[in-house]
């Protein structure tokens, strides 16, 4: 046994002076449909596109099933596994910031019903917090073959980091860490909280000057429509929802995206009297239009559907808009939610994480921006509960560790070092039985190995 167990330490400890052939080797024992060896990126020795078969339904034996897209990137059998839960799908390879942070192995997931993880039947009723939860807690159970001995941190940003903090929900133990970077909780379909923080970000003067850039479009639509129009020719665009809806719902963003993510400048916000193509940039630069494209529908209709049934999201402050808006006078997003997915919103799924995150979410650290919009969704952990929450000052919507101030950084850096490496407390079940186990194997491999030795010194003693 001490012999077999030293091989597999040797073993290990070797897999990267091999070129990482171990990872192969265990890649290939795995319940995987397909793996695919593509170019590592950022540093990392060997990286991976894996076919995951996942249920449909977890609750359901024998359920339909459909492949999960998952990026893996090998960088050292020893060093922590970083837990990329992406909420859309995959759209680039590259390191996560906490890969770097702490060389870590990185493994990144296509959320369900995006991308290239799609089941054959868009049956709705499938996409739900819980069952992405079970995508994820049964790609950890997977990848704990792959990794046995690994610390684990799970991290997400945006909708990802939403969909890292409801696998902490309903999974808590299966990881060590979460870092969740600027990720709101929502707890209505149109969260007043969000209303509430546009009303009094930044400053009454830059608020004021928004409304009126907003009037100022809206009076001119008939010379903003054929910038549309060419915009949309121009980048192969198409607006089945009708140009000037697409123009309506891009004016009533202006708001929220302006602080989110900190595009516009308060101190140059076109005015009404100002030649018309810098009023129609200002507007393309700060909201865009893609989203309210054909292909901006359909590739965000899953995530409409989530934020329609459970989700949650944000309205539109109309009311000094009323007298313009013609296409949308009741705006709404429900327009682009799947049609004929009649979504019914579930309040109490919202409500049950956000107090399981404020009462008992222990070691997560929460990463925001001062002037993101969605910032006026964030959770706030209470005092007894082991987390931590950050706000960067005058930052937005792309606010991460490194936005921080060295101090600051320190601080984030050593309390995920702590929680990964010291923080294996009656928090960590699956930690416990790991060291508990571990302990009684190395016991067993001292007791063997003074029994072999005394053997030996017997039989020398005897000749």
């Amino acid at each position: 046994m001490l012999i077999f167990c030293l091989a597999g330490w040797f073993q290990t400890a070797a897999a990267d002076e091999d070129g990482g052939a171990g990872i192969i080797a265990r890649l290939q024992a795995g319940p995987f449909k397909s793996i695919r060896e593509i170019p590592p990126v950022d540093g990392f020795q060997r990286a991976f596109e894996i076919l995951l078969p996942q249920p449909l339904d977890h609750s359901t034996p024998n359920s339909p099933t459909f492949h999960q897209r998952i990026i893996l990137q090998h960088f050292d059998d020893s060093r922590p596994v970083v837990f990329v839960t992406e909420g859309y799908q995959i759209n680039e390879h590259r390191a996560d910031e906490l890969s770097v942070i702490f060389q870590a192995n990185q493994i990144r997931v296509e959320h369900r019903f995006f991308g290239e993880s799609v089941p054959d039947s868009l049956d709705w009723q499938y996409l739900t917090v819980r069952q992405a939860a079970g995508d994820h807690h049964r790609i950890r159970a997977v990848f704990r073959e792959i990794y046995p001995q690994n610390e684990w941190v799970s991290t997400g940003i945006s909708k990802g980091g939403q969909t890292a903090l409801f696998y902490r929900r309903y999974y808590p133990d299966d990881v060590h860490a979460t870092v969740a970077y600027v990720s709101p909780i929502p707890k209505a379909v149109e969260d007043p909280r969000l209303d509430e923080f546009l009303e009094t970000v930044g400053s009454d003067s830059c608020r004021r000057k928004i409304n009126a850039f907003q009037q100022a479009v809206l009076k001119q639509k008939d010379a903003m429509l054929p910038l549309l129009e060419k915009w949309a020719v121009e980048n192969n665009e198409t607006f089945s929802i009708g140009l000037e809806a697409a123009l309506e719902y891009s004016v009533l963003e202006y708001p929220f995206s302006f602080w989110q993510w900190g595009r516009g400048n308060c101190n140059f916000i076109p005015r009404e009297n100002d030649d018309i193509e810098m009023i129609f940039n200002e507007l393309r630069k700060v909201s865009g239009f893609s989203l309210y494209s054909d292909s901006g529908i359909r590739r965000y209709e899953p995530s409409f559907y989530q934020m329609m049934t459970e989700l949650g999201y944000y309205g539109f402050i109309h009311d000094h808009l009323s007298q313009y808006l013609t296409a949308v006078p009741n705006p709404s997003n429900l327009i682009f939610a799947p049609q004929n997915s009649n979504p019914v919103y579930r309040p109490e799924t919202m409500h049950d994480i956000s107090r399981w995150l404020e009462q008992e979410g222990h070691r997560i650290l929460y990463v925001y921006g001062e002037l993101d919009t969605w910032t006026g969704a964030a959770v706030n952990p209470a005092e007894q509960v082991t987390a931590l929450k950050m706000v960067k000052k005058g930052g937005h919507h792309r606010t991460r560790i490194r936005s921080f101030g060295r101090e600051d950084q320190d601080k984030m850096i050593s309390t995920v070092r702590d929680w990964l490496y010291s923080g294996r407390d009656s928090q960590s079940g699956f930690n416990r039985k790991f060291l508990l186990f571990n302990s009684l194997f190395m016991i067993a491999a001292v007791v063997i190995t003074f029994i072999l030795v005394m053997m030996k010194m017997k039989r020398n003693s005897s000749r």
